[in-house]
């Protein structure tokens, strides 16, 4: 419970002064438009649990003219690039700008064994994205984007990095279905990996588990499908799901191995409004 009240305190702090800076761009530019979607989701109790428990669906953007900002569940980006500095031709598009995640906490987990285990506490990830983005590819208003995106801990919790890099292709269906489908990696820094699927000494004598220790490498694979029907012309519902697979030593730990599972799943349906 500790764990789901603060997911939702810190995505309810992003997604209020998401629409806070809304009203203030509003107020000196018609130009703004955006959605903001809220919904129920399941997502792992700790990653690489086979343990399941419920979270908010949140997703959210503001844009103006080239700059936006966005919110995906416990993550935020925003564009800063101005579009007239990359205008390479109407169709291609180049955008970057600074990244904020909030990572739970594990504790008070389903599993007796993994929950024996020190406890590791939240952290925020600061860093930076780039992407790349073609539209009006296959058909009209559809679009192909390419993004690689790197955080650190900004907290000391885990001291390591990310580097992420996704593909997706987004069209519509029709007047009002839309879908979008993308493929992602994640590769992770010795730190982060040790912190999250290591098994040391200490560990092992409090869990009854096999010490392991994890080095660098890409930890996950995973296809996600998004899908929107809009009611109205305001008004909408989407659904969201995600499955991705542990690799490499994530996949190997005893904590996933032993006591957890290498498949992973997310998934939520949302109201959508559209400003």
């Amino acid at each position: 419970m500790q764990k789901f009240t603060t997911t939702i305190n810190f995505t309810a702090t992003v997604l209020v002064l998401s629409l806070l800076l809304s009203g203030v761009v509003s107020a000196e530019s018609n130009g703004v438009k955006g959605f903001i979607s809220v919904g129920p989701a399941a997502i792992p109790d700790y990653e690489g649990s086979q343990d399941y428990e419920a979270a908010p669906l949140i997703f959210g953007r503001m844009q103006w003219q080239e700059y936006y900002l966005e919110v995906q569940g416990t993550r935020a980006r925003a564009n800063l690039l101005p579009q007239r500095f990359f205008s390479f031709s109407d169709t291609l598009s180049i955008q970057a700008g600074p990244t904020l995640s909030y990572r739970r906490e594990r504790d008070d987990v389903e599993n007796v064994r993994v929950d024996s285990l020190r406890d590791i506490d939240a952290t925020i990830e600061l860093g930076g994205f780039v992407t790349l983005q073609i539209v009006n590819v296959f058909r009209e208003q559809d679009a192909l984007t390419g993004r690689v995106e790197v955080v650190g801990d900004a907290t000391n919790t885990h001291d390591g990095h990310l580097i992420t890099l996704r593909g997706a292709y987004g069209m519509p269906l029709g007047r009002r279905w839309k879908l979008g489908v993308g493929v992602e990696s994640t590769y992770a820094s010795e730190e982060y990996m040790s912190t999250y699927f290591n098994v040391d000494a200490n560990n092992a004598a409090r869990s009854g588990l096999a010490a392991f220790a994890a080095s660098d490498g890409f930890k996950d694979i995973g296809l996600d499908l998004f899908l929107q029907y809009d009611v109205t012309e305001r008004w909408g519902v989407l659904t969201f799901m995600r499955a991705s697979r542990l690799i490499g030593d994530a996949a190997d730990s005893p904590i996933v191995d032993r006591e957890g599972s290498e498949n992973q799943f997310f998934g939520g349906v949302a109201v959508s409004y559209r400003f």
